[in-house]
């Protein structure tokens, strides 16, 4: 598991190729689209002609044909012709047919729709004996049909011609028949609601999207407003999908197999882009990889369905129901997950997201329990709509303050630069500077081998506080951090014998803020051993966690009383934690006693610090 590892540019690439390849196989079946495929959808309030069908058709039933049967005809036996209404099963000898007739109404229009629903039949029409529609393979499970009828059959006689090959069960639902106005009014009664909602959702991820692209942040902070880029995106192909569902959309497009699809398709690259969001806030190193192990297994189930529908294996629309039940299954798993990362690791900011998906999930019980019920159809997708519409509002609201606060920042940042200059150049520490040449002088008159290593450390020292004067907060390695706090203990203990200084660097493949740590380890040698008669030990630790990069700064000094803590000037210890808070999303404790000194502790997330 730890071996799946996606880095940024992996996801896109991700994202990128399942988009690009679902166009290209789109364009395909586009291509290979027989014309006189005919349009598939469910309407529900046309005129209803399912009433006087006469059915002909060879009974099994022998009650039922001696009670419609031709009783005077012999070689007629189990042949019965009845008059009845829609919907109805039959009852017929295996692999036979039902021939329904009914008599097309009069109409002024170029075409009327007729609408019905039958799903494992096979179904073939004509009107006055000419062939208007024959199901073909793939129709056969798509449960809605819809078929045009001519101006010229107006008052002509319709025929269904209706046969089941697996089982001796016919079914046929019920028909209705309008105008292709009638079509489209009642298609937006029905489910409108998704097309609205689904332009909202379009219109407002592009204009969160500008926004982003207009927000200045330095680059060390655009990790800061990747999540409402993401969610953006996601937002953006669910409202498609809710335009894609919407029976609308269905009659316009005119081809149930392809509608099929691009819902699939949808499905899977909307769960990619949910999880990917989510991913923006675990930081938890295995939960992070289970993050990644999703998003490869939909691009594997994107490929197999696709190669199971080639050779014909798998319909559309158990293609369907397959990639439906995946993303429902994954919001679920992955919301758990996410509020297991946000509580038990107490990443607190996560807790909006989680609280958005919770919303998402208990919408998708409420719809899955109407469909079950049969409630669904009154209701019109509202649960779904209420669900996605909160989880997108929660999850705007989060990133827009990320994003304006990474900007405040900044502002503020800039306004008072010419403040921070100042402050950085009392930073240069010249007591220490100026003890140090003066031991230095010492050295050199002694002819003393250190002095070389003391010329060293002192222009280490000084250049890496240069360039905290016009570079402070940006991000650097540690390495180089660790370059500058070596150079200032060395300097202490040349000055100082009664110094002493561990540095256990088991880890150093990150990075932080440039003189975040630095100032720190000052504070812990001026203050905290200072206080001791400048008698006692100061550790620079750093080693992985599950959770992050963990760095530890030690002293056995005086100690003091953490919440006395103040924002005197940039390297205050406030100052310092409040940076790595900031510029590295981390976790920072100050644990003290005083007369037996201080742990100060700060973890860094990897997938922050990657993004870094």
């Amino acid at each position: 598991m730890s071996m799946i590892r996606l880095n940024n540019r992996q996801l896109h690439i991700v994202l990128g190729v399942l988009v690009i390849a679902s166009i290209l196989i789109g364009g395909l079946l586009v291509i290979s689209k027989d014309e006189s495929v005919i349009v598939h959808g469910e309407l529900s309030t046309l005129d209803n002609i399912s009433d006087g069908w006469v059915a002909s058709y060879e009974t099994l039933d022998e009650t039922t044909w001696r009670q419609f049967g031709n009783t005077n005809d012999i070689n007629a036996k189990w042949n019965i012709t009845e008059v009845l209404n829609l919907p109805n099963t039959f009852k017929v000898s295996q692999e036979n047919e039902v021939m329904l007739s009914h008599k097309i109404p009069d109409f002024n229009e170029e075409k009327l729709y007729l609408v019905f629903t039958s799903k494992g039949q096979q179904v073939e029409i004509r009107a006055d004996n000419n062939v208007i529609y024959e199901m073909t393979d793939e129709e056969i499970s798509f449960p809605y049909h819809i078929v045009s009828v001519d101006y010229q059959y107006r008052n002509g006689n319709l025929t269904f011609k209706v046969r089941n090959d697996n089982d001796n069960r016919v079914s046929i639902g019920e028909v209705k028949i309008g105008t292709y106005t009638e079509l489209m009014s009642d298609a937006f009664r029905e489910n409108g609601g998704f097309v609205i909602f689904g332009i909202f959702l379009i219109i407002v991820s592009i204009g969160l999207f500008v926004i982003c692209v207009f927000i200045k942040t330095k680059k060390a902070d655009r990790n800061k407003k990747l999540m409402l880029i993401y969610s953006s995106f996601e937002a953006f192909l669910t409202g498609l999908l809710f335009i894609v569902h919407s029976r609308i959309f269905r009659i316009v497009i005119n081809w149930e197999m392809i509608n099929y699809y691009i819902r699939s398709c949808m499905f899977l690259i909307v769960g990619v882009s949910h999880l990917i969001v989510v991913r923006c806030l675990i930081r938890r190193k295995k939960i992070l990889t289970v993050v990644d192990i999703g998003v490869a297994f939909n691009c594997i189930m994107f490929v197999s369905v696709m190669v199971l529908q080639w050779f014909g294996l798998l319909t559309f629309d158990t293609i369907y129901i397959i990639c439906l039940s995946l993303l429902g299954i994954e919001i679920l798993v992955y919301t758990l997950l996410l509020g297991s990362a946000s509580y038990d690791y107490r990443q607190h900011e996560g807790i909006p997201v989680f609280i958005a998906n919770i919303l998402l999930v208990i919408a998708g019980v409420i719809e899955l329990i109407l469909y079950i019920t049969g409630s669904s159809k009154v209701y019109a997708g509202l649960p779904l709509i209420a669900g996605c519409f909160m989880y997108f509002i929660i999850i705007w609201n989060y990133g827009l303050n990320r994003a304006a606060f990474v900007d405040a920042s900044k502002e503020t940042e800039d306004n008072n630069i010419s403040i921070i200059r100042e402050q950085v150049i009392e930073e240069l520490n010249p007591n220490l500077l100026f003890a140090s040449f003066k031991s230095l002088q010492n050295m050199i008159k002694a002819e003393s081998e250190n002095s070389t290593k003391m010329i060293y450390y002192i222009s280490v020292y000084l250049m890496d506080n240069i360039k905290a004067m016009n570079n402070r907060g940006d991000i650097i390695s540690f390495d180089e951090e660790l370059e500058h706090i070596m150079a200032y203990l060395q300097l202490q203990k040349m000055r100082n014998n009664n110094l002493s200084f561990v540095v256990e660097a088991k880890v150093r493949g990150f990075k932080v803020p440039r003189n975040s740590l630095e100032p720190m380890v000052e504070n812990a040698v001026k203050y905290g051993v200072g206080g001791k008669s400048n008698r006692g030990n100061v550790v620079v630790r750093t080693y992985e966690r599950r959770d992050g990069y963990a760095i530890q700064i030690i002293d056995d000094g005086i100690g003091f009383d953490p919440s006395r803590l103040k924002k005197q000037s940039p390297t205050a210890l406030k100052n310092l934690c409040a940076l790595l808070e900031e510029k590295c999303m981390a976790k920072t404790e100050i644990i003290s006693k005083e007369g037996k000194g201080t742990v100060i502790t700060a973890v860094l997330p990897m997938i922050d610090n990657e993004l870094m």
